[in-house]
């Protein structure tokens, strides 16, 4: 079975931010967000947004913790 991809749309959607966001995400020098371009598109797997989200939260809690 394929791995499911997410546009920037539904990225925007489950994430609860914008496009621009969504591309500053990519653009970060720590823990960006992974992704690939299909037709031109950046695109992100389900895998990759499951394991960037689980860093996140990790940091989230690190930086709470501090």
């Amino acid at each position: 079975m394929a791995e499911r991809f997410y546009t920037i749309s539904e990225l925007t959607k489950r994430l609860g931010v914008s496009r621009r966001t969504i591309y500053s995400y990519f653009r970060r020098h720590h823990n960006p967000l992974p992704h690939s371009k299909a037709g031109g598109r950046p695109r992100v797997t389900e895998s990759d947004l499951m394991s960037w989200l689980s860093r996140e939260k990790t940091k989230a809690k690190i930086v709470s913790i501090v």
